[in-house]
């Protein structure tokens, strides 16, 4: 699918250097750990006793009061998962397409966009080279954003069989809870996959069509938060109007409702997912003059260097 090889494309971006990026992290990691113990020789007295006063403090008033809030804040996350996933995603995307839009169409406002685009990789590796490298940089963005998913999925296993209705005496309770279980989390990480591809594209796609930074970003949110509610509206439709209005026009019985629903959902919102991404992927080649070799390689699997 168009949406996992894009997703892997905009996470591993160092695939084609991988030698390289190794390198470049290891000095960075030794840099880092020079850095830190020059500041630590530089402490002065008074620093060195609040923190070993802190070391003693803290830890006892981290069990004493914080257990407790802890405890409560994660019963609320997972209670309130169905809206914190999705809100954790938009306002990934929302990050996403600011920034990334905002980036490429200062270029412009630069005068240094077409000069930039002479360069090899050309305007294309321009757009996805600020894409990918915002994204790497932020990376803290999408490790909340899976933190979400994961008490999403959890969530899920707990309360999916709830979530789709009815439950009729034939109907076996546990293959139902394994059918709209492994549909709704399947949904909530294709949902987390397709945010960040879709958010990607759109922060490539507007600032080919403006040259000014305020216009970039307000179109690419703007564009962003439109599919996103579109995508949603689609699972929901499906899900509560759609297929009930097939099930009671064609008299279907309990059992086909509990296994099909859940499914029937999942490919209708999947589905449209991965329509949206591959539009966006032709939008983008076309707004950017590309030719399809070039807009090909950006999502090619490659093999990963030794």
């Amino acid at each position: 699918m168009l949406i996992w090889r894009l997703r892997q494309a905009l996470n591993d971006p160092f695939r084609q250097s991988a030698s390289e990026w190794r390198t470049y992290a290891a000095l960075s990691k030794r840099f880092q750990a020079q850095r830190e113990h020059v500041s630590s020789n530089s402490l002065s007295p008074l620093t060195s006793i609040i923190r070993g006063v802190g070391l003693i403090v803290l830890p006892v008033g981290t069990i004493l009061f914080g257990a407790p809030l802890l405890i409560l804040l994660l019963f609320l996350v997972f209670w309130l998962s169905p809206v914190l996933v999705p809100l954790t995603n938009l306002i990934y995307g929302l990050a996403i397409t600011f920034n990334v839009s905002g980036h490429i169409a200062r270029e412009h406002q630069n005068r240094t966009y077409d000069l930039l685009g002479t360069l090899p990789p050309g305007i294309v590796g321009l757009h996805w080279t600020y894409a990918i490298g915002w994204m790497t940089d932020h990376r803290i963005y999408r490790d909340m954003a899976l933190i979400m998913v994961v008490f999403g999925v959890i969530s899920t296993v707990f309360g999916s069989a709830a979530l789709f209705g009815r439950l009729g005496s034939e109907t076996s309770t546990t293959a139902f809870w394994l059918i709209s279980s492994a549909s709704v989390i399947t949904m909530i990480i294709f949902d987390q996959f397709g945010t960040q591809v879709t958010a990607a594209l759109v922060s490539m796609i507007v600032p080919a069509c403006t040259a000014s930074v305020g216009s970039a970003r307000m179109g690419a949110v703007g564009a962003f938060i439109g599919i996103q509610i579109s995508a949603y509206l689609v699972g929901v439709l499906t899900a509560f109007v759609i297929m009930p209005a097939v099930y009671r026009w064609t008299n279907a019985s309990d059992v086909i409702y509990a296994y099909t629903l859940p499914v029937f959902t999942l490919i209708a919102f999947v589905g449209f997912r991965e329509l949206i991404i591959r539009l966006l992927w032709e939008t983008l080649r076309t707004m950017l003059n590309a030719t399809q070799a070039e807009i090909d390689a950006l999502s090619r699997k490659r093999r990963k260097t030794p």
